[in-house]
């Protein structure tokens, strides 16, 4: 049995209650369970990736309530699907009605990490000389491991292009187009009218949950120099970068946690937070910090940090209460502020922070409350 929303947009973050049963006599666990959308209420090979929901364990005939947060592809055709619940892909349940979803025309890949990549058409240039083919990659990846991509580059010129360096990264922001080098390849002695293919493996060990470009830069070297043969390409789809759900790590959220509603500026005041670990694995020397906002969205560029407390150790099903006093800071102007309880920090600071803790997900490492400050500006400074 499954409750769902009757309908959603393209992108949007859902939470379906799911009702799990265990009729045998001993405890099941731990285990993972993938949610689909679907046109049908049967698990097809046109079925949507949700996304997962990590169980320590179900007591022998026990049945457990458990809300799962799940976002909708933010390209998906529109329509009714059904939400299908499997193990191990194999379907163990499905929602008795469907959720309409609007969206855009055309349904997402879900390529499997590692999945073979169709190689492209070559594509003709306007001009003559070395160039290369759209660079491909998969749309999904598991964080510590290796995935594939290919690569082409063609010489439509006359001289032989005695050596081409090419570079590969993964970045997060392509504003910046600084991010991590997963790989290289060195072309000796392109002939004209020649062809030469990349297919290889890459790894993406050292990465975070989340959404990664592909990055090449390649220049030709020669006897008159090195030449840049184009700018930086970004490939213009994200991949998105995850642990393998059967991989052991944890997975930590907030059950709750109560902020206070009517400060005053400089009141030393309590947040409480309650933390709970629903992966599969301890997490040790966890951070939690607290941040005050102007903004309804965090983000720690323009956020105050007013403290942090330290757990030891949070193991899977474990609830954890810590009690954290901060001071409210002085606020431009009385009005709604916003305080953010993030876990984690250094994987949302990640240009200062090098220790980020390994977890399925980051996108449920925050919980963020409404204060009613009656604040004012001092030295000058109206802003966190």
């Amino acid at each position: 049995m499954m409750e769902i929303p009757e309908s959603a947009s393209a992108g949007d973050a859902i939470v379906i209650i799911d009702y799990i049963s265990n009729y045998g006599s001993s405890a099941y666990g731990p285990f993972v369970l993938e949610y689909y959308l679907s046109k049908e209420a049967l698990l097809t090979s046109n079925a949507i990736y949700l996304g997962d929901r990590r169980f320590p364990q179900i007591s022998p005939r026990s049945e457990q309530r458990t809300a799962v947060p799940l976002t909708i592809p933010s390209s998906i055709a529109e329509g009714s699907y059904y939400i299908i619940r499997a193990e191990d892909g194999v379907q163990n349940g499905a929602s008795d009605t469907t959720i309409f979803v609007s969206g855009s025309t055309s349904l997402p890949m879900h390529p499997v990490p590692d999945t073979p990549i169709t190689p492209p058409s070559p594509v003709i240039p306007s001009t003559a000389g070395v160039y290369f083919s759209p660079l491909q990659g998969p749309m999904e990846l598991y964080i510590d491991e290796s995935f594939q991509i290919f690569d082409e580059i063609h010489n439509s010129d006359s001289q032989t292009a005695r050596l081409v360096e090419v570079t590969y990264s993964l970045i997060r922001d392509p504003a910046t187009a600084k991010g991590r080098q997963i790989g290289s390849w060195k072309v000796l002695n392109l002939k004209p009218g020649d062809t030469q293919s990349n297919d290889r493996k890459v790894s993406g060990a050292g990465l975070i949950p989340g959404h990664y470009y592909l990055m090449r830069e390649a220049k030709m070297v020669g006897s008159s120099g090195v030449k840049l043969l184009e700018p930086r390409i970004i490939s213009p789809t994200p991949i998105m970068a995850r642990y393998n759900p059967r991989g052991a790590y944890p997975d930590l959220t907030q059950v709750r946690t109560e902020f206070p509603r009517r400060p005053n500026p400089g009141d030393i005041v309590e947040i409480t937070d309650i933390i709970t670990n629903i992966g599969n694995a301890c997490a040790r020397d966890v951070v939690v910090a607290y941040y005050a906002s102007p903004s309804p969205t965090f983000d720690p560029a323009g956020a105050l940090l007013l403290g942090h407390t330290r757990i030891g150790q949070i193991c899977p099903g474990e609830q954890i209460m810590i009690v954290t006093p901060v001071t409210i800071p002085h606020i431009t102007s009385s009005g709604s502020y916003y305080l953010y309880s993030v876990i984690d920090p250094c994987a949302f600071i990640v240009e200062s922070c090098t220790e980020i803790l390994p977890e399925f997900r980051k996108d449920n490492n925050i919980n963020g409350g409404t204060i009613k400050a009656r604040g004012h500006c001092f030295t000058g400074l109206c802003v966190f």
